[in-house]
């Protein structure tokens, strides 16, 4: 970001496009847990066995956090 932002010669990205500003203000406070779950949960599944048996539960819910981002992305854009 810190090479970005000294390329752009800015202090801050999207600095340009407010109404881009307010869309990620607006989009960030519902997708960014749902990108921490991800996160969380793949760590969990790359831990356990290939047999495990709560991997089809994790694998669902992870299904379920790429579809609520990807809305979120959608409806926010």
């Amino acid at each position: 970001v810190r090479s970005l932002l000294a390329i752009r010669d800015r202090e801050h990205l999207v600095c340009d496009q407010p109404a881009l500003q307010s869309t990620i203000g607006l989009r960030n406070p519902y997708v960014d847990p749902l990108s921490l779950l991800q996160v969380e949960l793949l760590a969990r599944k790359r831990e356990l066995p290939e047999d495990h048996p709560d991997l089809e539960a994790i694998d669902r819910v992870l299904g379920t956090t790429v579809s609520g981002i990807a809305l979120g992305l959608r409806n926010t854009g």
